[in-house]
């Protein structure tokens, strides 16, 4: 066995593109090299410098990132391609792209939105902002029904 702990797996709230379709959330992964477990690893991703678009008026999802943080505090932003090497003690946080939304956001269902929300794919500040939702709230408490 390796010695790395996978200290989270999850969706990355908000990071679909808004539109009538909404795009589909991107990933949040984060590992820990434990003691005695220096790495190297290779990446290969697309979709950091710029961030898959939407389309008819959707848009963006959110872009890909890599972030290298030792032991001791400091931080290192990984390209999307090459070779790296983490100390023991290191956390590698891998965040995979949302894909981009289809449509004006303005034409989302209303239960759509509400469904997302309870679902935890948009944040009730994205539901106000990003599609005009007056009471997310009362939405969500609707989708739960």
């Amino acid at each position: 066995m390796f010695p790395v702990r996978i200290e989270s797996y999850a969706i990355n709230p908000d990071s679909g593109g808004t539109g009538r379709y909404r795009g589909g959330c991107g990933a949040i992964r984060v590992w820990r090299l434990l003691d005695g477990a220096d790495a190297t690893g290779a990446l290969c991703m697309e979709r950091m410098k710029s961030p898959p678009f939407g389309l008819l008026g959707g848009k963006a999802g959110a872009a890909a990132a890599v972030k290298l943080t030792k032991q001791d505090g400091t931080v290192r932003h990984l390209p999307g391609k090459g070779a790296f090497s983490a100390p023991a003690g290191s956390v590698i946080e891998m965040i995979t792209p949302g894909s981009g939304g289809f449509g004006p956001p303005a034409e989302r269902d209303r239960a759509a939105i509400g469904r997302d929300l309870v679902d935890g794919y948009v944040s009730t500040a994205s539901a106000e902002r990003d599609y005009g939702v007056a009471d997310p709230q009362a939405l969500r408490e609707a989708s739960e029904d």
